[in-house]
Parts: C-alpha cells; sequence; structure tokens
C-alpha cells in the first residue's frame, strides 16, 4: 500500500525537452504502450528522436511539445496503473497545461495529442515567419517593469509572457524592442535580464496567427469536465468546467502564464507537488513562490521508490 500522502501534479512545457527523457520509466509495460501510440498518431520517428536526437531536432518547436506532451503523460499513466494513485489537482507551465486537461480526461489522449503536434507546427510557423525573443528577469522589481511596459513604446511590440514566481517574470516581443527594454532595466537595476535560448515570442502578439489557426481545431474538439481539478495559466484559478477550457485555451497563446498564481492555487489541495516530466524546472519555481511546501521532480523512475510510492498489486 502507498504511503504517500496526497499530492498535486505539474506537467512542464518548453524548454525542459533532454534527450532520453522518460527512459527509465520504459520499464512499465503502460509507458510502452504509451511512446508506441504517440509515435502511431505522430507519424514520424517519435522514439528515435526521443532517444538518440539529434539534440538540435528534439528542441525545435514541431518535435519538442508533443515529446514533452506524451513524457509527461506516460509519467502520469504508471502513477495511476502501476501505482494506483490521482493527485488531488493538476497544472502545466504553457504546453504542459495540454498534458494537465490530457491527465484530467478533459480531452482525449488521442485528441490532445494532436492538437499539441498542430500547436508545436503552428508555433514553428509563426518564429520563422516572423522571429521574437524572450526575457527571463531574475529578482525583478514587477511593479516598475509593468509601469515601463505601460509606456507606448512598448505597446504590441513586447509583454510579460510568464509570471512565473515572486522574483521573476519573462517578457517576450519583437526581438529588437526587447533588446531596448531590457536595456533600460537593466540600467534602472529593476532586475537581472537574461535572454532564453527560444525559437519565438511565446504568449505575446506575435503567436496570433497561431493561435487564430489553433483556435479553429479547440473549436471542433469535445471538452469534458475534469475528473480532477485544473488549475489553469489564463488565471490561476481552478477549474473542471468543459466549456471554461475551451475559452480559456482560445486565447492561451497570446496571455501571460500565471504560473505563481496556479503554485498558490494548487497548495489549497496540497503541500506536496510532484513534476512529472524532465528536469526540475517548476519545483525550483514552486519553491520560490513556497517556500515551505515539498517538491520533488519524477524525471526518473527510481524516484518513485525514494518516495516511498509501491506498485499496486493487479489481480
Amino acid at each position: 500500500m502507498n504511503s504517500i500522502p496526497p499530492f498535486c501534479l505539474v506537467f512542464p512545457g518548453q524548454g525542459s525537452q533532454a534527450l532520453g527523457m522518460g527512459q527509465s520509466y520504459s520499464k512499465f509495460p503502460v509507458y510502452q504502450q504509451i511512446m508506441a501510440q504517440s509515435e502511431a498518431i505522430l507519424g514520424f520517428p517519435f522514439k528515435q528522436i526521443l532517444a538518440e536526437g539529434p539534440l538540435e531536432t528534439l528542441t525545435r518547436t514541431e518535435f519538442a511539445q508533443p515529446a514533452l506532451f506524451a513524457v509527461g503523460y506516460g509519467i502520469f499513466k504508471v502513477l495511476e496503473t502501476e501505482f494506483d494513485v490521482l493527485p488531488q489537482a493538476v497544472a502545466g507551465h504553457s504546453l504542459g497545461e495540454y498534458t494537465a486537461l490530457a491527465a484530467a480526461e478533459v480531452l482525449g489522449f488521442e485528441a490532445a495529442l494532436q492538437l499539441v503536434a498542430l500547436r508545436g507546427q503552428l508555433m514553428q510557423a509563426a518564429c520563422e515567419q516572423n522571429p521574437g525573443a524572450m526575457v527571463a528577469v531574475v529578482k525583478a522589481e514587477l511593479p516598475q517593469i509593468e509601469t515601463l511596459l505601460a509606456d507606448p513604446r512598448w505597446q504590441n511590440q513586447v509583454g510579460i509572457g510568464n509570471y512565473n514566481s515572486p522574483g521573476q517574470c519573462v517578457l517576450s516581443g519583437e526581438k529588437a524592442a526587447l533588446e531596448a527594454l531590457a536595456a533600460e532595466i537593466r540600467m534602472q537595476k529593476w532586475g537581472r535580464a537574461v535572454p532564453l535560448k527560444v525559437s519565438g515570442a511565446f504568449h505575446s502578439p506575435l503567436m496570433s496567427e497561431a493561435q487564430k489557426r489553433l483556435s479553429q481545431a479547440i473549436e471542433a474538439l469535445s471538452f469534458q469536465p475534469a475528473r480532477f481539478p485544473v488549475v489553469t495559466n489564463l488565471d490561476g484559478e481552478m477549474t473542471t468546467e468543459p466549456e471554461a477550457f475551451r475559452q480559456k485555451l482560445l486565447t492561451h497563446l497570446l496571455s501571460p502564464v500565471r504560473w505563481e498564481a496556479s503554485v498558490r492555487s494548487l497548495a489549497q489541495f496540497s503541500s506536496l507537488m510532484l513534476e512529472a516530466g524532465p528536469g526540475s524546472v517548476l519545483s525550483g519555481l514552486i519553491r520560490q513562490t513556497l517556500p515551505d511546501v515539498q517538491t520533488h521532480s519524477l524525471a526518473e523512475a527510481n524516484l518513485l521508490t525514494e518516495l516511498n510510492f509501491s506498485e499496486a498489486s493487479h489481480v
């Protein structure tokens, strides 16, 4: 019997991808099944790219997004089927919200993976058509930065793409404008501005065409009530109603990810948060927001044993 206390599950977004991610879960049949299904649905050598790369290919948005989705969902299915446990609530950072919706059965696995693949393709095309950039601001003075962004110089050019934690935000927008804005932030000493290695300006107006075409696909899908609460990026609020999820996804690519607010909402369900995917980026952001919350990354399958998960006996 599992001695693990109630927990929340969080799913990482693009940028966490790594060669070989999730490979330690291949010992579980359900994980192997999810990987095989993913390859059949996607129609490209998904498992080979995941295991062998090259890394430049895996990093491309149209490959990284479905890969992260499949790995995160596969880890969730291992928890559910092999260990007989479910989270109290879930959330995902940007792309990770789609994984959370699939785990909560708001969207079926195949429909969600196809939507994520389309999202990755549209975002990659938007990046190539109108290259933007993103800059993380660490130890950010948010009130001053938000006041600065209200200046007409930056309107419709740069905005906040992520509110990650009390001291960190991510700016997103046109490259030249973003460089000028970052220089001003450094000059005013309102934070340390660090350019991110991404191919575009996610969660900004530069994603308008991608969101428009993605919204057509979202409108055609059937959404179901969530089997457990999903805390959404748009407002950091708990949601279970099907149409609420649809409406939130219709502006998801153009709106900031309110991760700090999401973490505070999740903490109402449990003080233990597990990160289902490669790396520990979200675990770090959670600790920055709520230092007393316990966090663990499930990047490697052996961590389940360390956390006192025990496999369910299937009769």
